[in-house]
């Protein structure tokens, strides 16, 4: 290529080179002959040119309201100094109508002067710039700090992206933190310090998303705030790596959580007192029953024999119907003793194993229907609070089975499993539907799970393995309670 601005061969391999490989538009231009020497390989295709064509060619020919006139004021103006200002024209683009951003710098080496054109595209530039201000209006409009940082070896944390809600949130502007990046981790709780090390230093080491919660001391607010911080690993290399993410005020949920679960924990409370009244209150009736009752029957039976001893032969009607209310007097002791068993299980004395395996054997005799019982241990010692809330659950359990699931195979299993002891019930019926589960009246389910969570423990309705229902419950021992 003959030009007064020939390079040595070696330079013109790597000019070549680059231009050939470069994506942007290169243009060189003798300052002398204002006439093309060079071009890239990006701008001959859109220009659809080939550079011995376009070298035929003058700047005028190509860019937009730039002449020779033009181009040698700049030249002259600037003949002293090595490179030029910048000048911003457009490319004329043959069967194109999108326009290039056009920047002209002048370089001068020795007795060489030349122009070098460098290319924007416009559509490329736009594209940026809307992409910037819809990112700009999201990062406004989300409620947190949406921040970019860097993580060194050292453990040091320096930001390279920090939007306007930092202030708002850690009440210090972006400049304050990429000054003196450390006075973020100095907001950070004594107590929540080493969390938050440690989850900064597990993220990095193993290039994983780093999240973490803490507490943070806003000074000149003298307030307490909880941060949630989740960030994208990015990349990293030896001596650093890289996270975006967002942090985010999180106390008023933190707030509202503890609310509910001290709720939960109250009414959890109000359960169990409830639970307990109601089994003293069985107990007293029970005694009363057995007692008062109990006592009147007696003397009544009494009463009834000695007026029966009294009575002749011959008042034979009269012998008949005191033998008679004898009977109703020995039915209602039954009756009494029953009523008085249900309130007060005396059963449970002799352990909840027994009285879990004397149910299996009531209920199969009562409704003709096989009912296995299983247990892995002799003996399961619970307190008195879990041994009725047991015994209870398998009763209502067993009452629901009679009353609706029609079924003909029945299995309680009652297991200790390391410091849980577990009461699992099923049946081959027709099943109980969530439907079912969710009613308004459905106090006898409702009471079951109650019942569980008044002593810390769990219950948990739903379908059988195969079909029916499965009940199973699970409440946790102390130490002391372990056999």
């Amino acid at each position: 290529m003959a030009s007064p601005m020939a390079p040595p061969d070696e330079l013109e391999f790597w000019l070549s080179t680059l231009f050939n490989v470069s994506g942007k538009e290169i243009y060189i231009i003798d300052a002398h002959s204002l006439r093309f020497v060079q071009a890239s390989a990006s701008a001959l295709k859109r220009l659809r040119l080939s550079l011995p064509l376009l070298c035929e060619m003058s700047p005028q020919d190509v860019f937009s309201r730039v002449d020779d006139n033009t181009l040698r004021t700049v030249i002259q103006a600037h003949a002293d100094q090595h490179q030029a200002c910048v000048l911003i024209e457009r490319i004329k683009r043959p069967f194109d109508r999108d326009s290039t951003e056009l920047r002209l710098y002048y370089a001068k080496q020795g007795n060489h002067q030349a122009l070098l054109a460098l290319g924007h595209d416009q559509a490329t530039v736009h594209a940026m710039h809307d992409s910037e201000e819809r990112f700009q209006a999201i990062v406004a409009n989300i409620p947190g700090l949406v921040f970019q940082c860097r993580v060194g070896n050292d453990n040091r944390i320096q930001f390279d992206y920090l939007s306007q809600g930092c202030k708002a949130l850690l009440g210090l502007s972006p400049d304050e933190l990429y000054l003196v990046p450390e006075r973020f981790v100095s907001l950070i709780l004594v107590d929540d310090q080493m969390d938050f090390i440690t989850s900064m230093r597990h993220a990095a080491s193993e290039q994983l998303s780093w999240n973490w919660e803490g507490r943070i001391w806003i000074e000149a607010w003298q307030d307490i705030k909880v941060i949630n911080l989740r960030a994208s690993f990015r990349r990293g290399n030896a001596e650093e790596v890289q996270f975006a993410g967002i942090m985010n005020n999180i106390t008023e949920s933190k707030r509202e959580k503890l609310e509910i679960e001290q709720s939960h924990a109250r009414l959890a409370e109000l359960s169990a007192h409830l639970v307990k009244a109601r089994e003293e209150e069985r107990i007293h009736i029970a005694r009363e029953i057995h007692d008062d009752l109990g006592g009147n029957l007696s003397a009544i039976k009494i009463g009834l024999m000695s007026l029966k001893n009294k009575l002749s032969g011959e008042q034979a009607p009269v012998l008949q119907q005191l033998e008679r209310l004898s009977m109703v007097i020995d039915q209602t002791f039954e009756s009494v003793h029953r009523i008085a068993s249900d309130l007060r299980p005396d059963i449970l004395e002799l352990g909840i194993v027994a009285a879990i395996e004397w149910q299996a054997r009531s209920f199969e005799q009562q409704m003709e229907t096989t009912c296995d019982f299983s247990c892995n241990q002799e003996h399961i010692k619970v307190s008195p609070e879990q041994a009725i809330t047991l015994f209870r659950i398998c009763q209502e359990a067993l009452s629901n089975i009679a009353k609706y699931a029609q079924a003909s195979q029945v299995d309680i299993l009652l297991q200790l499993r390391g410091d849980e002891v577990v009461l699992i019930i099923n049946d081959d019926g027709i099943g109980i539907s969530p439907e079912d589960q969710l009613k308004q009246n459905s106090f006898g389910l409702r009471g079951m799970m109650e019942r569980a969570a008044a002593v810390n423990g769990s219950c948990a309705i739903g379908p059988g393995v195969q079909k029916g229902t499965r009940v199973r419950v699970t409440l946790p021992l102390s130490a002391n309670d372990e056999s």
